[in-house]
């Protein structure tokens, strides 16, 4: 689809050259974004649950440290290169190691520093030979969850960039219900879609089908709420390093690989396949269920492309329309004046002069709306009544020490709060459009209304402790938020600036277009023929757009 996308964006630059028209910016932009744009998966798990054996099987790399256990204080991204290499960022401190051996050295090395209490969160960028499949995505592999649900200071930079999370669990030696593990969910991905997270249980060859089978509704029993029940998936690491292993090798070294090995779950395996190799690799990634998880896991990928694409397609229709409500208000300007070129020039020149005492009433409007909203004052008398309200809330938690309903309550603060930040934000943007632009000008003007997505969400510690330790969080709350709102009000008042200059521009140039011929009534006949076809051209490929975005 990417592919299909990029040629309707080659289409609309080909026709904005062919008209002289600068092509915008944004839709530049957006394209690079997505040529650019990597799939980023982020792996994370409780310590010793199997995220280093995961990313070996899966990947296919060989390369993380696995008998001795990842450092919890690492953080790993994957990319796909040519060679082999590793770059290291501690701090103010980076270099890069070439050599395979020294690699794997320093990342067992690592791992036992960890063990001895290493301090300082480490950053690893491993550039590997990938696989096809898996040459066009980030993984991350993070430090374990921590007993309190989250991950270190670095590793959560990174959290909300990821476009999968898979979680990685133990069948074997843990308990399925983590208390850390639930409140990683509740707490630093409580606002990602449910569709976005993967829950991996590995070990599955230990246990029976039926076993496994109640495993996984047992997960899905308890994690249901955070995790689609397709997305929770039982597989077995150790079967796909074997199965990885063993494909270069012949009949004959996998079965002396398997006597010298022990591993009971590919001795069954190979005895029932009665020594033939492409029966038992073939049993051996049926029983690890990784071809299961690879389609899983690239079916949301392409779902995701796609909304993006779509996204793509639906700003180049809207930019088409902008351009054909241009051409519209040319061709309607030359009709008006068809029989007097002379009132025509008069016209224009009124015209251009309107677009540039609205440029400049633009800045003036904007400048006052500034003063007005992005004040202390203004934001502090907002806060201060809100405040009063949810102090008024959390007094009826006082005494009754119910935690977990505590919690939930101040989440959902959090949530009104980004909501308030929100609606102020439009409510100062519908005032900027009405002081503007209520004179009946008949200018095509784009209405910008801030996006969610450029909020910053507000995170706060998980809830425990006394009740005075809740009252203190609120009031740090209500700070952030107004700091946070200033910020979102700026950010608008900025985003909206800089589009209506832009649409200033854009007819500003229309008109001059206009202004630098001299008109006589065959002249006009032809430039508003010329208009219609070009608004006949890109009217086809607005439909053709939208037809595709039906499709």
């Amino acid at each position: 689809m990417k592919e299909k996308v990029f040629q309707r964006y080659q289409d609309y630059q080909g026709y904005m050259k062919q008209f002289g028209i600068e092509e915008e910016e944004e839709l530049r932009q957006e394209r690079r974004d997505i040529e650019n744009r990597r799939f980023v998966v982020m792996i994370v798990g409780e310590a010793k649950s199997g995220k280093s054996s995961f990313i070996d099987a899966y990947l296919k790399t060989d390369v993380l440290p696995i008998d001795v256990k990842q450092c919890t204080n690492a953080l790993i991204h994957i990319r796909h290169s040519e060679r082999m290499f590793l770059e290291i960022h501690r701090g103010e401190q980076s270099y890069h190691l070439e050599e395979e051996e020294e690699i794997r050295d320093f990342l067992n090395r690592e791992a036992n520093f960890s063990k001895s209490g290493k301090q300082g969160e480490l950053e690893l960028f491993l550039f590997y030979p990938l696989e096809k499949e898996f040459q066009e995505i980030t993984w991350i592999d993070s430090p374990g969850v921590n007993a309190e649900g989250g991950l270190g200071a670095i590793s959560e930079e990174y959290l909300p960039g990821a476009n999968a999370i898979i979680f990685v669990k133990s069948l074997y030696g843990q308990a399925l219900e983590s208390t850390s593990f639930i409140d990683f969910f509740r707490g630093k991905t409580k606002r990602r879609h449910k569709e976005s997270r993967f829950l991996l249980l590995t070990g599955s060859s230990l246990f029976s089908k039926q076993d496994r089978e109640s495993l996984e509704k047992d997960a899905e029993e308890k994690y249901g709420d955070y995790i689609s029940s397709e997305k929770i998936i039982a597989l077995d690491s150790k079967l796909k390093l074997f199965w990885n292993a063993c494909r270069e090798l012949s009949e004959e070294e996998i079965e002396e690989k398997i006597r010298e090995e022990e591993f009971d779950s590919a001795t069954v395996l190979w005895y029932q396949a009665k020594g033939k190799k492409d029966v038992f690799m073939r049993s051996l990634l049926e029983k690890s269920n990784f071809p299961y998880l690879e389609e899983t896991l690239k079916l949301f990928a392409k779902d995701y492309e796609k909304i993006l694409c779509l996204q793509f397609l639906e700003n180049i229709q809207a930019a088409y329309q902008k351009q054909i409500l241009i051409f519209e208000d040319q061709r309607q300007t030359l009709m008006e004046h068809r029989k007097d070129p002379v009132a025509l020039q008069a016209s224009l020149d009124a015209k251009r002069k309107e677009i540039q005492d609205l440029s400049q009433k633009i800045e003036t409007g904007v400048q006052k709306l500034y003063e007005k909203f992005v004040q202390d004052d203004f934001l502090e008398a907002i806060l201060e009544k809100h405040y009063q309200a949810w102090r008024e809330e959390l007094s009826s938690f006082q005494g009754k020490r119910n935690w977990e309903a505590l919690e939930l309550w101040f989440q959902e603060k959090m949530k009104e709060s980004s909501k308030l930040s929100l609606e102020i934000s439009e409510k100062m943007i519908e005032e900027c459009q009405e002081k503007l632009f209520n004179d009946g000008r008949k200018i095509y003007l784009e209405i910008f209304k801030p996006n969610r997505m450029d909020y910053e969400v507000i995170k706060a510690d998980k809830v425990r402790g006394d009740f005075f330790q809740i009252s203190e969080m609120l009031s740090s709350l209500k700070g952030h938020l107004k700091a946070n709102m200033k910020r979102n009000l700026e950010n608008c008042l900025y985003k909206f600036t800089g589009k209506m200059h832009a649409n200033c521009n854009r007819l500003e140039y229309a008109c001059e277009e206009l202004m630098n011929q001299q008109w006589n009534s065959e002249n006009l006949r032809i430039k508003m023929e010329e208009i219609s076809e070009k608004i006949s051209i890109l009217e086809k490929q607005k439909e053709e757009i939208l037809w595709e975005l039906k499709s």
